[in-house]
């Protein structure tokens, strides 16, 4: 049986570098998924779709529908968004569950 300290040490993982992808890179990944019929016929609306997405994603909209915060946080009219609410919500339930 092996001591803790003959055990391996656990490589350290360096922080992943700038994952922002270019333009023609997104556009790319993006249209991959429009070999539908339909939607080629729907080229226009598509390319709207895709720099409404692109500026989305460059500004970091990552999740527009929030509320306010309410009681139990410091800034209670600051915008949360309902996810993260419902999470941390679901996780106080779940404490006041748990046998102590």
């Amino acid at each position: 049986m092996a001591s803790p300290s003959s055990a391996a040490v656990p490589r350290v993982r360096e922080p992943q570098g700038e994952v922002k992808l270019t333009r023609e890179e997104f556009n790319r990944r993006l249209g991959e998924r429009s070999t539908i019929p339909r939607l080629i016929r729907c080229e226009k609306q598509i390319e709207q779709l895709m720099r409404l997405r692109e500026k989305n994603y460059e500004e970091f909209h990552r999740n527009s529908r929030k509320r306010k915060a309410g009681p139990r946080i410091a800034d209670t009219a600051f915008k949360l968004p309902l996810e993260w609410l419902d999470t941390r919500q679901r996780i106080f339930d779940a404490l006041t569950r748990a046998p102590n």
